[in-house]
């Protein structure tokens, strides 16, 4: 257990969408140093991209579960409106990786929602190596990402 007001910055990266909100934020009060700040911040494709709209049609079938969808339905900003936090905003950041083979399974069998083995692994990779070897008509095969940073401060 940290001290109280024992950090400069409260993050989460990737996760806050699995934490009950109200327990992470009294944690957060409890061990920032005042002004007490905190940052959530995730990635979510940008599917407005050729290449990442594809890939999305792809995975969709495969998904295991709603981590997606439980991410996309974060209250963030609201929960620490809700609970008094002020400066309360959210900033966009696009950025873009280009992907080789190895790097575009690897990053889909990193997804706890995607299955990593079996006859559904095999049908989606067998799916994306096709797009991935049509990808020049995309504009090459890469992740096409949207950073979101959820920032808040409290006194």
């Amino acid at each position: 257990m940290l001290a109280a007001e024992s950090v400069d910055i409260v993050t989460a990266f990737q996760a806050y969408h699995w934490f009950d909100p109200e327990a992470v934020i009294l944690e957060s009060e409890r061990i920032g140093r005042r002004p007490v700040r905190f940052a959530a911040v995730w990635n979510e494709r940008d599917n407005r991209d050729p290449f990442m709209a594809q890939y999305q049609r792809i995975i969709d079938p495969y998904m295991t579960d709603a981590t997606e969808s439980r991410r996309r339905k974060t209250t963030v900003d609201a929960d620490l409106r809700e609970r008094g936090w002020s400066n309360v905003r959210t900033i966009e950041f696009r950025h873009e990786t280009p992907a080789d083979w190895d790097q575009l399974i690897g990053r889909t069998r990193s997804a706890s929602y995607l299955p990593r083995e079996g006859p559904a692994y095999d049908e989606l990779a067998a799916e994306l190596r096709a797009l991935f070897d049509r990808s020049a008509a995309f504009g090459g095969s890469r992740f096409v990402l949207i950073a979101a940073v959820h920032l808040a401060e409290r006194q």
